[in-house]
């Protein structure tokens, strides 16, 4: 009886341990079918229209990655990241844009709350240098922060001002910007820093709600991304288009930077991106001379 108790604890480890080594081995083997699908998420694409499958692909093999090992921090963020693409460039309607947008903000909830548990905290709240100096050695935390508020203002974005400001998205979202800027302002080309500048020049300042919106500010955080990485195509454009709503005696600055941008050639590893910034940059100079 003994020794077939023994036999049967032994089995029942070697079977644990092979599940063990089975799930191990599948969870880097999705993110890496995640990366290949999501570095051909420009196959296909038409006008800046990205076709649905190599994203989809992307999206799914994230998405397994995530419920095999749910700690695995960096299938958290390249699924936010990837949702975030779907719903920008793969589809055109506006309700299944809000519902992949919605499905990406609840993946980033997740993606943080992960974050935090990971670094012994809670929460990510509180004062955002606090927060970088406990995050600042985790390698997931930029990239987690950074696409969770990217994927948050493109859900605000289609939910209407209103409800964006009742649910306190413009605080999160300013807040998750100032994050990244104390964990890597170069992340992304300076891209926290364009999040913050477009967050003072779009959202309404409103007493006792937005009181910390400073349109000048905008500028400052656009020009900041612009000295980090120049050459970048978001970078030109929304310092462009910024100079256009808020600094009329820069006219000519910002329309030098979007005739620069609807002249220029795609990246080849960024080609949907780069033709959407083109295709944005011609819409901003037509009204600007209708105007």
């Amino acid at each position: 009886m003994i020794g077939c108790s023994v036999r049967r604890l032994g089995a029942s480890a070697l079977l644990l341990a092979g599940l063990a080594a089975a799930t191990a081995g599948a969870e880097p083997d999705a993110i890496a079918r995640g990366d290949a699908a999501y570095a051909r998420r420009g196959d296909g694409q038409q006008g800046g229209h990205a076709a649905p499958e190599p994203i989809g692909e992307a999206v799914a093999a994230y998405e397994e990655a995530v419920r095999v090992l749910p700690s695995r921090l960096e299938a958290h963020w390249k699924l936010v990241r990837a949702l975030f693409f779907q719903g920008e460039y793969a589809v055109s309607d506006p309700t299944q844009k809000h519902a992949i947008f919605g499905h990406g903000v609840e993946a980033g909830r997740v993606a943080e709350a992960w974050l935090a548990s990971s670094s012994g905290q809670t929460t990510l709240h509180g004062d955002p240098q606090v927060v970088a100096a406990i995050l600042g050695g985790n390698p997931d935390a930029t990239p987690i922060c950074f696409w969770s508020a990217v994927v948050l203002a493109s859900w605000g974005r289609g939910a209407g001002p209103m409800l964006a400001l009742r649910e306190g998205i413009a605080e999160r979202l300013r807040h998750r910007a100032e994050l990244v800027i104390a964990l890597d302002p170069a992340f992304e080309a300076g891209g926290a820093h364009r999040l913050l500048g477009r967050i003072h020049a779009e959202v309404p300042r409103i007493p006792f709600v937005t009181p910390w919106v400073q349109r000048e500010r905008a500028l400052s955080e656009l020009r900041r991304a612009f000295a980090l990485a120049p050459d970048d195509p978001w970078n030109q454009l929304l310092l462009g288009m910024t100079l256009l709503e808020l600094a009329p005696a820069e006219r000519p600055r910002a329309i030098e930077l979007l005739q620069g941008l609807a002249t220029s050639s795609p990246r080849p590893d960024f080609i949907v991106e780069d033709i959407g910034v083109e295709q944005k940059a011609r819409e901003l100079l037509d009204r600007s001379e209708g105007g």
